[in-house]
C-alpha cells in the first residue's frame, strides 16, 4: 500500500524513454529526444504557405472585413473557458479569468483591443506547450503523429 501512495506522490513520470529518429534508430539521450519532437511538431504545425486562409464556420473570411472585438465577445469567450485545465506558461488558471469579476474582464478586453489595433501579439502568447500523448501504434515512433492528423 505504501508503495502505491509513494508512486502517486512523485507526480508524472514519463515511461517511454526511447524514441526513433527519422532513420529508425533508437534514441535515449534526452536532448536528442527533445530535438526529434521539436522537428516533428515543427514540420506538422509550421507552414510557409501564404495562401492559408482562415475559415470560420466553413466560410472564408477576408481579414479586412472583420470588425474589432467587442466586450461582449470577450466576456463570452471567457465564460466558455473550461475549468480544471492546466495553466499555461503564465501560471494563470482559467477559473481565475472566469471568476475574476467585471473589472478583470474589462482589463482583459483593453489588452485584446490594444493587440488588435497594433496588430502585434506579445511574444509570450506565441509560446506553446505541447505534450505528446500516446494513443495507438508504435510507442517509439514519433512519425505516427503525422498519420493521426
Amino acid at each position: 500500500m505504501y508503495q502505491t501512495i509513494n508512486k502517486f506522490r512523485k507526480g508524472y513520470q514519463p515511461k517511454n524513454n526511447v524514441i526513433q529518429d527519422k532513420k529508425g534508430r533508437l534514441v535515449i539521450n534526452p536532448s536528442q529526444r527533445i530535438e526529434i519532437w521539436k522537428e516533428c511538431f515543427d514540420e506538422l504545425l509550421n507552414t510557409e504557405d501564404p495562401e492559408v486562409k482562415m475559415n470560420i464556420n466553413d466560410k472564408q473570411v477576408n481579414m479586412d472585413e472583420v470588425s474589432e472585438p467587442t466586450i461582449e465577445e470577450v466576456e463570452e469567450a471567457i465564460k466558455k473557458l473550461k475549468n480544471n485545465k492546466a495553466a499555461g506558461s503564465d501560471g494563470i488558471q482559467s477559473e481565475l479569468l472566469k471568476y475574476g469579476g467585471e473589472e478583470l474582464q474589462q482589463k482583459i478586453y483593453k489588452i485584446i483591443l490594444a493587440i488588435w489595433r497594433q496588430e502585434v501579439l506579445p511574444e509570450e502568447w506565441k509560446e506553446t506547450i505541447l505534450v505528446p500523448i500516446f494513443k495507438k501504434g508504435n510507442k517509439k515512433s514519433v512519425r505516427i503523429i503525422e498519420e493521426l492528423l
